[in-house]
């Protein structure tokens, strides 16, 4: 099956937030959970159901992590939806894991193998989890002298031992599920099973991870936008105002449905930008207005004028800043 790239901005937060005791102490409502998009009742809420209907994580390798069932609250394994690494394409064409394929073979394509284990005291890190806490690879039984290898994993898949925090091991269990008239027990491999463990409620824009977080004023400065914070070089502040007018490739591209557009302004300048199709139709003005010398960001949704949706395509967008001028090249895909 193909698949796309898709364009992630991911926030882990360094702060510790506290763990929570029961999966109901975290307030998934604002959310969405994959329990209450199956009518399950709190009073029926578990490590596998209580959790984020799409992403819960990262990976070191970049690909996102998500809960291990599926939003039929069957683990995805089950329900033989991924590969034999743990990952599947999913309806937004993009990669993302439900289990851990190391389990599965510790010497295959896989998130991590056999031989990061060599020369360690622990098993390697192997992702985050979007309350900040650490994903590590499992316990290996060739590797059982490890730090923390007697120590049994809570229903969440961590623990803590000697001077570790509360972490999370990729583990294996025995699973009981049913389909139709048929129950089946078999070995599962969880990479993060699902619920979250840390405390969410006071995390900055949690579960957010589109690109337009750079466009959030309450969360912007969490992702590092432009003009949210400013370094201190050699006990003074560095200067932030561009040398050159610079226009940079819209991101991501090809997009749907929005892309973000960022450009420098070297000097205070009379700003035009607007989206042309292929065959030079106006499509969209963005930007007619005097703006000052910076870095700007803009965003184009794939509407026109009016504000209704416009197909997929090649389109242009042209920036103008006083005498300057340059061209966009964007796809939009649908």
């Amino acid at each position: 099956r193909n698949a796309v790239l898709e364009q992630k901005l991911i926030k882990i937060p360094l702060r510790d937030y506290g763990l929570v005791s029961n999966v109901a102490d975290n307030d998934l409502s604002e959310f969405g959970s994959l329990a209450s998009d199956q009518n399950v009742s709190a009073s029926n809420y578990s490590v596998d159901n209580y959790t984020s209907t799409s992403s819960t994580g990262i990976a070191v390798d970049g690909v996102i992590i998500y809960p291990s069932s599926n939003n039929t609250l069957v683990y995805a394994t089950f329900a033989a939806e991924i590969t034999s690494t743990g990952i599947h394409v999913g309806r937004g064409m993009g990669f993302h894991y439900h289990a851990d394929g190391n389990a599965f073979n510790p010497n295959g394509i896989n998130l991590y193998n056999e031989s990061d284990y060599v020369d360690r005291s622990h098993p390697p890190i192997i992702g985050f989890v979007f309350d900040g806490i650490a994903l590590f690879g499992k316990h290996d039984d060739s590797y059982s002298g490890m730090d923390g290898a007697s120590d049994a994993l809570d229903e969440f898949g961590g623990h803590t031992h000697g001077d570790y925090g509360y972490h999370h091991h990729a583990f294996s269990g025995s699973a009981t599920q049913s389909q139709g008239p048929n129950t089946y027990t078999y070995t599962q491999n969880y990479l993060q099973r699902g619920a979250f463990k840390g405390q969410i409620g006071d995390i900055p824009g949690f579960l957010e991870v589109s690109t337009n977080q750079f466009m959030n004023n309450s969360i912007k400065r969490y992702v590092g936008a432009s003009g949210t914070s400013v370094l201190n070089v050699g006990g003074s502040v560095a200067d932030e105002v561009p040398s050159t007018f610079t226009v940079y490739p819209n991101y991501p591209n090809p997009f749907n449905p929005s892309t973000d557009l960022r450009y420098d302004l070297s000097v205070g300048s009379f700003v035009r930008a607007a989206v042309y199709d292929i065959s030079g139709r106006l499509i969209k003005k963005l930007v007619s207005s005097q703006q000052t010398a910076g870095q700007k960001t803009i965003t184009w949704s794939g509407t026109n004028d009016k504000g209704g949706a416009v197909s997929g395509g090649i389109y242009f967008c042209v920036i103008e800043a006083g005498n300057a001028r340059q061209v966009i090249k964007m796809m939009l895909v649908k």
